[in-house]
């Protein structure tokens, strides 16, 4: 899977060093640096959180309660199939990162694939509800992995 993200330069191997820490080499600087920089990374629907290795690291305490997180939006009104709406609906859950998605071909999506760093001390929003017009519209929210 890892090869397949960042291994453009040839391959990327992965080494199981303790309980969740991984240590990922890669074939060139430059990868190095896209992976490192290039996130937020989930592999398998989980987030995947990168550092540079230096002698002695540790495990760093993942305790912090705000994650980016795949958020699938359904059931989206056509007036908020903008950038500018869907920056809006994502606000409500969290802080919007960017899509996956080109916004001038959003008109016939069904469904809005949004990065979103959600702060899960908070309860999770199950759907949205939204007036447009004097009119309630409900869009449906599920997140690619939960803690």
């Amino acid at each position: 899977m890892v090869t397949k993200l960042w291994g453009r330069q040839g391959p990327v191997t992965v080494a199981s060093c303790q309980t969740g820490l991984y240590l990922f080499q890669f074939p060139t600087e430059s990868a190095l640096l896209r992976a490192l920089y290039g996130g937020p990374w989930h592999i398998g629907g989980i987030p995947l959180f990168l550092r540079r290795w230096v002698s002695g690291i540790q495990p760093v305490d993942f305790s912090a309660s705000v994650i980016p997180v795949w958020v699938q939006l359904k059931r989206i009104p056509l007036e908020l199939l903008t950038s500018e709406g869907l920056s809006y609906l994502a606000s409500a859950i969290g802080t919007p990162l960017h899509m996956n998605q080109d916004c001038s071909k959003l008109l016939s999506a069904d469904r809005v694939n949004i990065c979103i760093d959600v702060d899960f001390s908070k309860p999770l929003r199950d759907e949205l509800a939204i007036d447009i017009d004097g009119n309630m519209c409900t869009i449906e929210v599920s997140y690619s992995w939960k803690p």
